[in-house]
């Protein structure tokens, strides 16, 4: 190899910077594909606007959508963080793996009904849900801010670590600010380009390098006498158990990945995913992740103990970039395999600034911009942009302040959308959930998870080792619950009383909220449930109808088992599996108080392996086997009223082409239409005739002349009416088929 092209001791060599820039290039060549796609969308009438540019018209495809998730899900720190936790913790680490798992776990309950009602109900934003299914204007925008502050603060997190990537990969050649500036004016561009059609391409492209990478860095361990030397030889460090305290928040920091199914930025890969299946391919993938991805990245850690001993804190914190330029050092071959470990490095930490970046600009766009204004989709766009635009610089320059941790705001970011999680499970699994109590739980879930937070950054740290969120969420269930129970007392006395309506938003006892055509207290009934305590319009949002139709919530949707949440006592069963496994992470001790090794790790490690494998395969066949991917009856609906609608539009413009003629009563909101000439060759008295054959009840005057002349008939009517004179013209609200002498036109 040329002294040119391999790294010295202050360099990686242009050979690593020519791969990285060939990844870069291919971010661009991404975003400009996306922008081909979302103008032939356009031009061919498919879905475009803000939905091609938000949700990729929901047409995300089985690997694209796979790996954009996984993209997603593992930013810079599975690379950097994770390997510096491994080397200074040992197999605690591997808190992440079961962390991942969860993630998994959780998304075989909640994405396929958010992919349903995505569906049927047209949602744009993640918060669309909460604003269909509460009716609640606070509880919308507080669900917003609640997403909107601690992901803003991780994406700024995320723009510190491509700035001290670059400068570390350079060797403070190129500063902190100069390298951050760089990749955002390249991840800016690709995703103006092409919204997020372009994130998700690039998610691709980062998604392959990032397994690619993993793999090359298991073949290193393994060709370099794999981990089980480094565990014997430092058995003290790799092979003490946990304290039972330790398992306690072992299990604790996993458990609080169930939240994090309720990232904005995760609720957009669902509801843009094309179809059932590719979301179950997607989730399949990332059920395996937690073992192609996150455990490298701990063996890594373990590995790098004994290639450099005794670093102290701050110097751990380099683990990765130490093994990645170790590696190039060993030939050619593992310079290429250091040079993508480096292009990995970057791919990872841009493709979790990216997707923070469009949610940002999603939520103020549509959730507080469109509110306000209620501009065009053109100039929506154009405020996402600009939004993205001076966010990305304020992220730069906010993550240039000292003490900005990656760490720290990611458990922030978990803590507080995990608040978030009481109000979606209870709205989409139950119909008696309603605003008041959800808003009252969410408020002092939020608060107390707040305060806490900043109590445990002092000296005093977390109350009883349980992270700030846990307590927060107890809280936010507990007010939750006596605010119902509260409303529901309340309530029954005013009904015992007589003072009370059923119409009233309080009336939310149990007596009265039955199964749609059920009849409720005080003997009066009503079609959907829903529509006694969460109805009503969102100010400054597109929703359908008043309210959301009861069929789209609770368990068994039209009575069929479609779902893995239908099949509630096996998913609780695997949730306690799930949950147990932090408690697993003991062992027996040889009297030196250090467990037994097996097959190079220690005793607990394999028994904690094996749990969790089990785990991963229990998803990966509750997703196969209890989740019904064929297309939705709900969804066959919609297609088919969108459908109906567009051949009604289609005929109505056939119709107004044949000629003008004199005006017919208008459905609500219609508008006057003209009744074409009648066809040639056919009598008033056969049109009307033919009317019923021709159409459904509904179908309009208008359609039932244009069509006419394309109906076979059997002879004349039997009523003898003048083929030149029709009475007046009127319809009825239903359309019903009209009787001769209803319509009056001169041939």
């Amino acid at each position: 190899m040329a002294s040119a092209f391999a790294p010295a001791e202050d360099d990686i060599g242009w050979g690593a910077w020519t791969i990285i820039a060939l990844y870069l290039m291919s971010t661009l060549i991404a975003g400009f594909i996306a922008f081909q796609r979302s103008r032939k969308a356009k031009a061919q009438g498919q879905s475009g606007g803000l939905h091609q540019h938000f949700l990729a018209g929901g047409g995300l495809g089985v690997v694209v959508l796979a790996m954009t998730k996984l993209a997603t899900v593992f930013s810079g720190y599975t690379l950097v963080g994770v390997p510096a936790e491994a080397y200074r913790t040992g197999f605690t680490s591997f808190r992440w793996l079961s962390g991942i798992l969860f993630v998994a776990y959780i998304s075989i309950i909640v994405a396929p009904r958010l992919q349903l009602l995505t569906k049927v109900r047209g949602y744009l934003s993640p918060t669309d849900f909460f604003a269909d299914r509460y009716r609640s204007f606070f509880l919308h925008k507080l669900v917003s801010l609640t997403f909107l502050v601690p992901l803003a603060c991780y994406t700024v997190a995320q723009f510190k670590a491509m700035g001290t990537t670059v400068e570390g990969i350079s060797n403070g050649r190129i500063s902190s600010f100069l390298g951050a500036s760089a990749l955002t004016v390249l991840l800016l561009l690709y995703e103006s380009l092409g919204g997020l059609t372009a994130v998700a391409l690039t998610d691709t492209v980062q998604g392959f390098l990032m397994l690619s990478g993993f793999a090359l860095m298991l073949a290193y361990i393994q060709s370099h006498g794999g981990i089980g030397p480094v565990v014997e030889n430092n058995a003290a460090h790799f092979a003490t158990p946990l304290t039972v305290e330790g398992n306690m928040g072992f299990s604790l920091f996993s458990g609080a990945f169930l939240g994090s199914v309720l990232y904005p930025h995760w609720m957009m890969r669902t509801m843009a995913s094309k179809n059932p299946q590719t979301t179950r391919f997607a989730i399949l993938v990332l059920a395996l992740s937690p073992f192609l991805c996150t455990l490298p990245a701990c063996l890594l850690g373990v590995k790098a103990y004994e290639m450099f001993p005794d670093l102290d804190k701050n110097q751990s914190a380099a683990v990765f970039s130490l093994f990645v330029k170790k590696v190039m050092f060993e030939g050619p071959g593992w310079y290429l395999v250091g040079a993508l470990l480096l292009a990995t490095s970057i791919a990872a930490i841009m493709s979790t600034a990216d997707s923070g970046l469009i949610v940002i600009s999603l939520l103020v766009t549509v959730d507080f911009v469109k509110p306000l204004a209620r501009p065009s989709d053109r100039a929506l766009k154009i405020v996402s942009t600009t939004m993205s635009v001076c966010f990305a610089c304020l992220s730069i320059l906010l993550s240039e302040l000292p003490g900005v941790s990656l760490a720290g705001l990611w458990g922030l970011q978990q803590e507080l959308i995990m608040q978030i999680m009481p109000a979606f499970i209870l709205g989409v699994f139950t119909k008696w959930a309603h605003a008041v109590p959800v808003t009252a739980g969410l408020c002092a879930g939020l608060a107390l998870t707040a305060a806490l937070t900043v109590r445990s950054f002092t000296e005093e740290g977390p109350v009883g080792r349980v992270y700030p969120g846990f307590w927060g969420i107890a809280l936010n269930v507990l007010v939750l619950g006596a605010t119902h129970i509260a409303l529901q007392k309340r309530t029954q006395a005013m009904v015992a009383d007589g003072g009370a309506s059923l119409s009233s938003p309080n009336v939310i006892s149990e007596s009265t909220i039955g199964s749609e055509g059920e009849t409720g207290a005080g003997g009066q009934s009503w079609a959907d449930p829903l529509s006694v305590h969460s109805r009503g319009s969102v100010y400054g949002t597109d929703l359908k109808g008043s309210h959301m139709p009861s069929k789209l919530v609770g368990f068994r949707l039209g009575g069929e088992r479609r779902e893995p949440a239908d099949y509630p006592l096996l998913m609780v069963s695997l949730l306690v599996l799930m949950g147990l496994s932090g408690f697993f992470f003991v062992g027996e001790t040889d009297g030196s108080g250090l467990a037994e090794i097996r097959a190079g790790l220690p005793l607990f490690v394999l028994i904690f392996l094996i749990i969790l494998s089990v785990a991963c395969v229990g998803i990966i066949i509750s997703a196969l086997l209890l989740w019904n991917v064929s297309t939705h009856p709900y969804v066959l609906e919609k297609e088919a009223e969108e459908s109906r609608q567009a051949d009604t539009s289609t005929k109505r413009k056939e119709a107004a082409e044949l000629g003008e003629g004199v005006m017919i009563a208008p459905e609500e909101g219609e508008g006057d239409q003209p009744l074409p000439p009648l066809p040639q060759g056919r009598t008033a008295a056969e049109v009307q005739h033919l009317m019923p054959q021709a159409h459904a009840p509904h179908t309009s005057l208008s359609e039932a002349f244009a069509s006419a002349s394309l109906v076979e008939d059997d002879g004349p009517p039997a009523s003898s009416v003048d083929p030149h004179v029709i009475g007046n013209a009127s319809t009825s609200r239903r359309r019903s088929p009209l009787p001769a002498g209803a319509v009056s036109q001169q041939r």
